[in-house]
């Protein structure tokens, strides 16, 4: 027996985020997505490895590296503040995830060679978010240089109440 395809990206088990939304849910209903393949707006203080558009040219061990190496700064950072949630803020996600979309979208994978094919990089609704669609050289950046500022930081006294307030907050 071979092994014929992966589903990459499905969760195996249940992880909840803000308001009780479920990360496999998001993604069912929302697409894959992820902030450098890292984190993920509803979901405070979890780093995934490798996550949607977060797989390098690397070896599998680089992109562990590079995932882990962006994690350890953004958690030394929320330290340093006494913070005990950090998330992404809003408009950093939106436009990171759409520069990532916007450039797979001029890769193979969209195109016509790639329609109708039995791949793990294509996904149930046709996206690629599997590759990191940026060079080897800028992922090792945007890793190791991650700008601390682009995550909220927050204590457990200013936990919002709900993730629209957490959302709008983190923005500010």
């Amino acid at each position: 027996m071979l092994a014929t395809g992966f589903k990459v990206f499905d969760v195996p088990y249940r992880i909840h985020g803000l308001d009780g939304i479920e990360i496999q849910e998001l993604w069912d209903k929302e697409r894959s997505q992820s902030y450098q393949g890292i984190t993920l707006l509803q979901f405070p203080n979890l780093f995934l490895s490798p996550g949607p558009y977060g797989v390098t040219g690397y070896s599998w061990f680089s992109n562990i590296d590079l995932n882990a190496t962006h994690a350890v700064r953004i958690i030394k950072a929320a330290q340093q503040r006494g913070a005990t949630r950090t998330a992404i803020k809003p408009t950093v996600y939106h436009k990171t995830l759409n520069r990532f979309q916007n450039a797979v979208s001029h890769t193979v994978f969209p195109s016509a060679r790639c329609a109708g094919a039995n791949t793990y990089y294509i996904d149930k609704n046709g996206d690629a978010p599997i590759l990191r669609p940026t060079t080897g050289l800028e992922a090792w950046f945007s890793h190791h240089y991650v700008d601390t500022d682009n995550y909220a930081y927050t204590t457990r006294t200013d936990h919002p109440a709900t993730a629209e307030t957490s959302l709008a907050q983190a923005d500010a």
